[in-house]
């Protein structure tokens, strides 16, 4: 995933894009999408697959490639902007931020251990 490039990440964006409907991604599709040969591949697809049905959140791929990419953060920044602006009118709504931010902390805390937080 660090190797990836902008346009690569953007390349995966669009194909999943025209896919519509669909909310989530098979191992199959990752395989073909991200390239699954490797070790790394197959342990980020695992570690997104929390419950273990063979299926991972578009989003949360997405987020994972562009933000493990070699991108610079003003492409990261675009990228996701794009993943994200549902309606394409250059302006992301609240909803669409939110979702954007709770997928960011839900990848987070799947690679990372993190403290308890409590309020």
């Amino acid at each position: 995933f660090r190797s990836w490039t902008a346009a690569e990440v953007a390349e995966v964006q669009e194909t999943l894009r025209r896919r519509k409907a669909t909310l989530s991604v098979d191992r199959a599709t990752f395989g073909a999408l991200i390239g699954i040969q490797n070790r790394d591949s197959v342990q980020v697809f695992d570690t997104l697959d929390s419950d273990y049905d063979g299926l991972v959140d578009t989003f949360e791929v997405l987020l994972t490639l562009t933000l493990w990419s070699c991108a610079s953060w003003e492409e990261k920044l675009g990228l996701l902007f794009r993943c994200y602006d549902f309606n394409r009118k250059g302006v992301l709504r609240f909803p669409e931020l939110s979702l954007m931010v709770f997928t960011a902390a839900r990848v987070l805390g799947r690679f990372a251990d993190l403290p308890a937080w409590t309020a």
